[in-house]
């Protein structure tokens, strides 16, 4: 058979909640990458005996696509598998004739069809330029999210020259062949009329000059059909250990010989059910499947090996070759038109009601229809501000919206957004026109995102998807306020000031009142708001009480530098000591710091500058103080004068030198104070982590010299004896702290990979010793190493003998612990050892 072909494609996103104030996302973007993304770089190849036969990046071989706010993540937080996704498009451009295998995906992530025309060129035009600036090329195929499309969304995608999409077979609604002008022609889209194996011309029916091409996947080609049942390896123990602490992290480990059994089968399931749509003839036929990439590894465990083992039996044994849909189209151009349905999306039998009303679709969720009556009232707000506004700072509003989008993902946007203006400002502007010009385009960027569809998802108003909505919408009008009291255009715009913002929440919280909340603390959303968001706002003083508790906790070594670093992309905090002392008080020990401070806004040129003040009495007794305004001279009376209430405090009897020094703190800052809650969440709970009462006096022991050994090593890693970490992690597990949970664990983790890539650039008898004890030691204590990324490296080094010179006894213990065939290590060093196995690490 000639001209068949296949394609995988893997959509890769999660639901980004990132806080609108700091930008900082929950646990789920590094929970993708630790069991998904990760091992996918990195997936084991199974052999039909059950052993390891290789190591597979299965990014090299499929079609995918990322959403532009997970590929930021990547680059920020795992630069190595970013680079490596970026390396697989540049491999398969090598392979198909210059077109790259990657898609682009709109940002924010909405739900085109229930988004206006400018929101639409908007979200497209951003997933285009945020793609190009990472890939080094324009993308040629867009991932609608949901696959939710109708003709605008099309139209829109077309003119900003996307040349192909990828819907699901039931989204068309009729076929006719390609370049008929005939209404007759037209057939009923059905499996005798629609072959998804072949590309379809679209063609917008208002604007018939637009057009794109649409690959139609089977819908019965999902993960589940395709992987079937694999084992679940998970360990409940490390699943409870999770739900209870946000840095607890389960372990897929290696799987059994029965379970490697069933992962082979299912990737011969996988490659078989995927090229049986193909005909014995010479026809053009393309066999695809367009499957969530979470799948692999996530939701199912081991799913990237089965995917490793179904890519592998397809380029072996396929009667097809590997394509993708670039290339395809190329070489086969669509031979028949196809005409979707009205409004349509792949996971939704009522079009996109899933997203918009009660549809039936899940549980119950009346407030759906309502809440999106509410935010679109607060969009269409904002928009007349964004266009009365815009017009005087920017050439075209619409055009200045439209490229704003790759700003969005870099850290600050001085330079990039100077050049920016340049582009878009009517004249070379003032420092306040430019002011007033980025608070514009972030305003338009937070109302985008307040209508992105992990907004939709959940069937109580108060799930994490339809508070990060709200989030959203309390983060734009906080935008709002700011633009119509800027001041930067004088006379010709008044200012709204304090009267207009509270007509604004007002108008905004009467619709939120028609919002239901059933089965949740609030009578509505109105309330929800008041109660729940409001509280999260973000002001700028409560910024500087984080950085200032920060710089506190870790001078007494109760808070990592990692955990109070703060979000560098949306603030700038610098800050000067002025006092710091300690002192016994009520036989606690209390400490004062005074310093002071300016903080800036990247995101918006808001600044505050002034003095802070911190008490510790112990625990989590503790209290901050902002004076905004101070300068540098009244910061030092501050200090001064705090100090030597401190001194008589520190020489009086405990009680009155205690109430002398609160009464002086409250004397120069007044009695508004904020406590450990300053905190943004990660350092909040790192620092509770601390600060709690830690058991009983030999549980506090233990976790004091955990603290002390994680602090060794960070500045003299060289220098930490495994023995010791093994007795520390065994003693902190008898006395039942969850080990994954222990504070500086990551550090542990970090510190493994370090000595992986040391032994890999120089393998040594030392080094290779040292990784292996600490590996025995985490798995024998039941700390979770991503072994994906270690078995990979093992592989390596082993195919390509580098590990010959190295002792026989150790290199066998590394097979044993990394999953690891010995027959792949040198002779020398596999003879004599049986094939392990191994538990979870």
């Amino acid at each position: 058979m000639k001209n068949k072909f296949y394609c995988v494609h893997a959509h890769f996103d999660v639901p980004f909640r990132e806080d609108p104030w700091t930008e900082e996302c929950g646990e789920e973007p590094g929970r993708l990458f630790r069991d998904c993304i990760g091992p996918n770089t990195a997936a084991a190849l199974l052999d039909w005996p059950g052993s390891m036969a290789g190591v597979r990046n299965n990014f090299e071989s499929l079609s995918f696509d990322f959403s532009p706010a997970l590929l930021e993540w990547l680059e920020r937080r795992e630069p190595r598998a970013y680079a490596g996704l970026l390396e697989a498009d540049r491999l398969s451009r090598a392979r198909n004739g210059g077109h790259g295998s990657a898609l682009a995906s709109p940002c924010p992530s909405l739900i085109l069809p229930l988004a206006s025309e400018a929101d639409k060129r908007a979200a497209i035009r951003w997933g285009l330029l945020d793609f190009e600036r990472r890939f080094g090329r324009p993308a040629e195929g867009l991932w609608l999210p949901e696959n939710a499309a109708d003709e605008e969304t099309l139209a829109a995608a077309a003119e900003a020259g996307v040349r192909f999409t990828l819907l699901s077979s039931a989204q068309a609604a009729r076929v006719r062949r390609a370049g008929s002008r005939s209404e007759e022609e037209w057939a009923e889209a059905a499996p005798r009329t629609l072959a998804p194996t072949r590309p379809y011309l679209w063609r917008s029916q208002s604007r018939p000059a637009l057009s794109l091409a649409v690959f139609c996947y089977r819908a019965d080609l999902s993960p589940e059909r395709l992987l079937g049942a694999l084992p679940l390896t998970l360990s409940t123990v490390r699943d409870r250990a999770r739900e209870c602490s946000p840095d607890a992290r389960p372990s897929a480990g290696t799987p059994p010989e029965q379970a490697r059994e069933r992962i082979l089968e299912s990737g011969e399931r996988f490659a078989n059910r995927l090229v049986d749509s193909l005909t014995a003839n010479d026809a053009a036929e393309l066999a695809h499947a367009a499957l969530d990439g979470d799948w692999f590894g996530l939701r199912q465990p081991h799913g990237e090996w089965a995917l490793a083992v179904a890519l592998e039996l397809l380029s072996r044994d396929a009667p097809a070759r590997s394509v993708n849909y670039g290339r395809f189209l190329d070489l086969f151009p669509p031979p028949q038109e196809v005409e979707l349905r009205r409004l349509s999306s792949r996971s939704c039998p009522h079009g996109v009601g899933r997203w918009s009303t009660d549809c039936g679709c899940g549980p119950e969720a009346r407030w759906r229809a309502p809440l999106r009556e509410a935010l679109h009232w607060l969009s269409a707000e904002a928009d007349r501000r964004f266009e009365g506004l815009g017009r005087k700072v920017f050439v075209s509003p619409a055009a200045a919206r439209e490229d704003y989008g790759p700003l969005i993902r870099l850290p600050g946007p001085a330079a990039p957004f100077q050049a920016f203006l340049d582009l878009h400002a009517k004249r070379h502007p003032t420092p306040g026109e430019a002011r007033l010009a980025l608070r514009l385009c972030e305003m338009e960027r937070w109302r985008l995102t307040m209508l992105a569809r992990w907004g939709w998802e959940g069937s109580l108003l108060t799930d994490p998807g339809p508070v990060s909505a709200l989030l959203a919408a309390a983060r734009t009008m906080d935008l709002m306020a700011l633009v119509e009291d800027d001041g930067a255009l004088g006379s010709a715009v008044p200012r709204g000031g304090p009267a207009a913002s509270e007509a604004l929440r007002q108008g905004l919280l009467s619709r939120l009142a028609r919002v239901p909340a059933a089965g949740t603390p609030y009578t509505d959303a109105a309330e929800a708001f008041v109660r729940l968001v409001q509280p999260s706002r973000l002001e700028l003083r409560r910024g500087a009480a984080h950085y200032a508790v920060a710089d506190h906790l870790r001078d007494l070594g109760l808070l990592d530098e990692d955990a109070g670093a703060g979000p560098a992309r949306t603030l700038d905090f610098r800050s000067a000591a002025l006092c710091r002392r300690g002192f016994a008080s009520r036989r606690r020990e209390r400490s004062l710091s005074v310093s002071r401070f300016s903080l800036r806004s990247l995101r918006t040129c808001e600044s505050l500058d002034g003095c802070a003040a911190v008490l510790h009495c112990g625990g989590t007794d503790l209290r901050c103080w902002i004076l905004p305004g101070a300068d540098r001279a009244r910061c030092e009376e501050i200090a001064a004068a705090l100090d030597e209430a401190l001194l008589r405090a520190s020489a009086a009897a405990p009680e009155p030198g205690a109430a002398a020094l609160d009464e002086a703190l409250d004397r120069i800052f007044g009695r508004d104070h904020f406590t450990l809650d300053a905190l943004f969440p990660a350092a909040r709970r790192a620092a509770a982590r601390r600060l709690l009462p830690r058991g009983d006096s030999r549980k506090r022991r233990a976790l004091e010299e955990w603290d002390a050994f994680i602090a060794r090593l960070r500045t003299a890693p060289a220098e930490v004896p495994s023995g010791e970490l093994a007795r520390l992690l065994a003693e902190n597990a008898e006395l039942g702290t969850v080990v994954d949970a222990l504070p500086g664990a990551e550090v542990l983790r970090r510190h493994l990979r370090a000595l992986a890539a040391a032994l890999e650039r120089a393998p040594e008898p030392a080094r290779l010793s040292g990784l292996v004890s600490l590996l025995e030691t985490a798995a024998g204590a039941g700390l979770h190493v991503d072994l994906w990324e270690l078995r990979a490296l093992g592989w390596r080094l082993a195919s390509e003998r580098t590990l010959a010179p190295l002792p026989r006894e150790a290199l066998s213990r590394l097979a044993r612990l990394l999953g690891l065939p010995e027959p792949v290590l040198p002779p020398e060093a596999a003879a004599g050892t049986q094939e392990p196995e191994l538990e979870e690490a």
